[in-house]
């Protein structure tokens, strides 16, 4: 195991092990969403700490790994909708559960492995060999002690070798393989005949007793909902805008005052090679003198992209330097100054910064930009009315808020307000009439209990209140029966259509017989090839066809009709497509190991569930909050 770790060194699970000693990006900072608290761990598990550092850092991590790879930014809301905070603890969890259980099997690391592993680690090496200053450098900037680090690696490389032992124990057969590859590869035609079931309709015959017995075992599925009858005041925003007056100086007073809001600053797009400096004279004269060789290249013509992600150590390397637009004040100072000096399509010399040394490419140029008072003036007008309906209407809702008791009533409301009062009857919970806020809160009121329901500048401030109460309640038949008549043909419809494809399934035996049976009659229709064990296909929409995968031979019927809401079908294979041998074999070993990782993760699913069930954890719930 030790041996693969070592020659794997650059592989993505050790990658993913070594993942703290990643170079942070070179402008922007990348700040904590892990909140700090007083308390001095995040979990203990089986009297193991896991510590508030660890926790944060891994979270960080996560965070801006996300971001990088998705290109958007993770917010609280995100946070805690997504439960990332609960996901990630839970994870270091059963990693330490999963160290503790290598532990008592007997699995350690011996202090000769981690040399041999750290040695290999890219990060640390300088003019192609491990630099004991650099590692420590390095380190640092990621804020670890070489202790803590050598301890976290010791704890990844023992979890490995865990896992590989339970992953030696897993045989795949040749066999298993092969079905796994036709599992994901395997595809066929389909052939099919609709029968819709509205050609039944008129067909259906039934008796007044057939149509009672109908409701009264059905009686629910006609049970009206319950609907609520409300008075109301609404005040709107035209009901605030009459008290609003706002002067062409008042437009330009705020104008003139926040001018910024109305102005867009200089942006420019770049990208840059960066050749990272360590402090170290030797190792900063060599890149340095790497910094000039590059110029020289791109200066000739060279493609900046490329030679950015050939060269480049910052981690913009891999969008080929790209550091989209930015604007002055967002870049450290001598960066900025050379950046904004350059045309569009010019090239910097090399630029000294305290990361290193930089090779800058400007691409294209956004000049600043101010809206006249007479194009702002629209928005401005808009903003000013925006604040003032929101301010207004929370001031009278706060108003009445305090005031209302048991004896208040919306005619004294309407009066104050000089408004009418309003009504609206059989509101049911799917009326569209209001928005949710307003039929949540009628539908949590009691009746005659004045209700105010927060407005904006685009919906109205209600107070409202329930007049009626109809609770459900099913009709009586002879007033619905013509509704009852219409569903009893649409279900015996339904009926008789799977009915009569069941009848063609049984008499035609073959796909090809359906289709001379039916030729008359019912549509014949056929797909194109489709992956047979997730068949998709828009020619039969809202079907569940995964029960085609019983069908073994071309011509076969499927041996019960399927359906949708519109009609039922009966469905047979026209085609299957030959197996590709050769293929196989030549994925087979991707198919075994994928198999093994499947396995391997369903083993130690159930192990870490067996374990945690016999292990005493605490979370420090406040890093949750």
């Amino acid at each position: 195991m030790f041996e693969y770790l070592r020659k794997n060194a650059s592989s993505s699970v050790v990658k993913v092990a070594l993942g703290i000693v990643a170079l942070v990006f070179v402008f922007w900072g990348v700040g904590s969403f892990a909140k700090k608290d007083s308390a001095n761990y995040a979990a203990i598990v089986n009297n193991e700490t896991l510590s508030l550092q660890e926790f944060s850092r891994e979270f960080d991590n996560f965070i801006k790994n996300y971001e990088s790879q998705y290109n958007m930014k993770i917010d609280e809301a995100m946070i805690k909708n997504f439960h990332l905070k609960e996901n990630i603890v839970n994870s270091l969890i059963n990693k330490i559960l999963i160290h503790q259980e290598a532990v008592k099997m007997g699995i350690n690391v011996s202090d000769d492995e981690l040399k041999d592993i750290i040695v290999t680690i890219e990060a640390f090496k300088d003019n192609g060999g491990f630099s004991k200053e650099r590692y420590h450098q390095v380190l640092q900037m990621n804020r670890i002690t070489p202790e803590d680090f050598e301890k976290k690696l010791k704890f990844d490389i023992a979890i490995n070798k865990f896992q590989n032992s339970i992953a030696n124990s897993i045989l795949i057969t040749d066999q298993e393989a092969k079905l796994a590859y036709e599992l994901n590869t395997k595809r066929a035609k389909l052939g099919f005949v609709k029968i819709p079931f509205d050609k039944f309709v008129s067909q259906v015959k039934y008796t007044d007793a057939d149509i009672t017995a109908y409701f009264d075992k059905n009686k629910e599925m006609f049970k009206t909902p319950e609907t609520r009858d409300v008075a109301f005041v609404s005040v709107d925003k035209d009901y605030i805008l009459k008290s609003f007056k706002l002067s062409d100086d008042d437009i330009k007073k705020y104008y003139d005052e926040n001018k910024d809001q109305f102005s867009e600053k200089e942006q420019i797009k770049a990208r840059h090679i960066l050749f990272k400096t360590t402090g170290d004279s030797t190792h900063d004269k060599e890149a340095l003198k790497k910094a000039e060789t590059v110029l020289k290249e791109v200066k000739s013509g060279g493609n900046f992209p490329e030679l950015a992600k050939k060269y480049s150590d910052c981690p913009s390397k891999v969008k080929g330097g790209d550091l989209g637009y930015f604007s002055k004040g967002q870049m450290v100072p001598e960066f900025e100054k050379a950046a904004f000096s350059l045309k569009k399509d010019q090239i910097s010399e090399i630029v000294k910064t305290n990361f290193g040394y930089h090779i800058i490419k400007v691409e294209d140029i956004k000049p600043s930009s101010s809206k006249t008072f007479e194009q702002a003036k629209p928005l401005i007008k808009s903003q000013l009315e925006q604040n003032y309906i929101s301010l207004k209407m929370k001031e009278i809702s706060d108003s009445y808020a305090q005031k209302l008791d048991n004896s208040s009533s919306l005619e004294s409301i309407a009066k104050d307000l000089n408004l009418q009062i309003a009504s609206a009857e059989k509101i049911t919970l799917n009326s569209k009439k209001f928005l949710p806020d307003f039929i949540s809160k009628i539908f949590k009121a009691e009746e005659n209990v004045i209700q105010i329901i927060e407005g904006s500048p685009i919906s109205p401030l209600y107070f409202a209140k329930v007049v009626k109460i109809d609770k459900p309640y099913i009709p009586d038949f002879n007033n619905i029966k013509d509704t009852v008549i219409k569903e009893y043909k649409n279900v015996e419809s339904e009926k008789m259509a799977k009915d009569a494809a069941a009848t063609l399934i049984t008499s035609s035996k073959t796909l090809q017989a359906l289709k001379e049976a039916t030729k008359n009659i019912y549509t014949y229709d056929a797909t194109d090839f489709i992956n047979f064990y997730s068949p998709k296909t828009d020619k039969l929409k809202d079907i569940d066809l995964s029960e085609i995968k019983v069908l073994k031979v071309k011509d076969e019927l499927l041996n019960h009709p399927l359906s949708n809401r519109d009609a039922a079908f009966v469905i047979g294979v026209t085609e299957f497509e030959n197996f590709d041998n050769a293929k196989f074999e030549k994925e087979k070993e991707q198919y075994i190991k994928m198999l093994t990782n499947e396995k391997m993760k369903s083993k130690m699913d159930t192990m870490i569930e067996d374990i945690r069930k016999n292990s005493k954890i605490r979370i420090n719930e406040k890093i949750l909050g």
